[in-house]
């Protein structure tokens, strides 16, 4: 088995922060049954889109954009579990001190409000919410590229009565 199909295997074992944007409504990707399908090895494989391959190509760049702008390093976690909901798992972009560090690309800034602030889009709201209750962390950056030349931070900080109804 490559790295890729084990890494495959053991995503299904659990709910992964795209998992949860779903299961909540939230994902314009996926939508619950999907996710109900792929836990069960049923799902079929999945083709990788354009949009998919660049934003894996470029999130070593962003990554590093993000470092050189904010002065943090930043490491690269393997997958976790949650202690408390061993189902929740949490495959990060990165972990920076105190936070956790989600990497995006997107075509316009659509759902993306102002810079510095915590309005991005609900799926990836939903996604850094999940990955705040699996690490116990209680900020994430999320670092975005859009349109390949608009670079931008966001702040999301937990929200308890949230994290509470997840």
């Amino acid at each position: 088995m490559n790295a890729r199909a084990a890494w495959l295997e053991a995503r299904r074992k659990g709910v992964g922060g795209s998992d949860a944007a779903a299961i909540l409504g939230a994902s314009r990707y996926k939508t619950r049954a999907d996710v109900w399908l792929d836990k069960t090895g049923r799902a079929p494989e999945i083709e990788e889109s354009q949009p998919m391959h660049w934003g894996t190509v470029l999130e070593p760049v962003i990554r590093a954009e993000y470092m050189a702008r904010t002065g943090r390093d930043v490491i690269q976690p393997p997958m976790m579990a949650s202690e408390h909901f061993p189902w929740m798992l949490a495959n990060l972009d990165g972990v920076s001190g105190d936070r956790i560090l989600e990497i995006k690309t997107a075509r316009n800034d659509a759902d993306w409000g102002e810079p510095g602030s915590d309005e991005i889009p609900l799926e990836y709201s939903a996604q850094v919410h999940h990955y705040m209750i699996v690490t116990g962390l209680v900020v994430a950056d999320v670092a975005v590229l859009i349109g390949g030349s608009d670079f931008r931070i966001y702040t999301v900080e937990a929200d308890r009565d949230l994290h509470l109804a997840m």
